[in-house]
């Protein structure tokens, strides 16, 4: 029901494996690349940090909305991210802009 990029997946899935009993191993690729579909630009890298941080806040929230006093503590740690997120996209402009 949702689209999801491979990197979004990914992380959904590392999250859900580390909280679980279920191991996480190694297995070996080979080289993989990202296609060249124009991901060296500035708009797609912050649009990748975007929505690396909207799966992140999701996953949070389904995970503490249960308990008291989670509104707060989101509010807080969204303060939090989006400061980190306003230093990642300068040096992201510093890089490729």
């Amino acid at each position: 029901m949702q689209r999801w990029y491979a990197y979004e997946q990914t992380i959904v899935i590392l999250l859900k494996a580390i909280s679980s009993d279920k191991r996480i191993h190694k297995e070996k690729l080979g080289d993989i690349t990202d296609l060249p579909q124009g991901r060296d630009t500035l708009a797609a890298a912050m649009q990748q940090v975007e929505r690396t941080e909207r799966v992140l806040k999701m996953v949070w929230r389904e995970r503490n909305e249960q308990q008291a006093g989670w509104t707060e503590r989101f509010r807080v740690l969204d303060q939090q991210s989006e400061q980190i997120r306003a230093a990642a996209l300068v040096i992201l402009k510093n890089l490729l802009g």
